[in-house]
């Protein structure tokens, strides 16, 4: 047995069959990292989405929270364009994930593939 792994072509033999074997176990790994990825970007996009609405409806919450402010006792402190900007920002943001919420479906997909067929 020391006589085959002395000779170089045995040893060059070994070597070429563990770094192969070990080229598989790589190419397995970066497609699957490719894969976990691409469904990382899809998650991000959904939860990105998902955001902007809660966001908005946050915003639009403050504006009216604003707008109370204004009629009370700190009227003198509270712009209009404050609330305007509140507002409009808010619904921009629930705008938003609504359009790209329909424009999905128009394309043939449901409402929960959004961001699924971003890749």
């Amino acid at each position: 047995m020391k006589k085959i792994w002395k000779s170089g072509t045995a040893r060059s033999l070994a070597v070429v069959v563990a770094q192969l074997a070990l080229m598989a176990t790589a190419r397995a790994d970066l497609i699957d990292f490719g894969n976990r990825t691409i469904d990382l970007a899809k998650v991000f996009t959904q939860v990105l989405i998902i955001g902007a609405v809660l966001g908005g409806v946050a915003a639009v919450i403050y504006g009216f929270n604003l707008m109370r402010k204004k009629a009370g006792d700190r009227g003198e402190d509270i712009s209009v364009g404050r609330i305007v900007t509140a507002m409009g920002a808010g619904c921009g943001l629930i705008v938003l994930g609504f359009v790209i919420a329909s424009v999905n479906e128009t394309f043939g997909a449901t409402s929960g593939d959004v961001g699924k067929s971003l890749f």
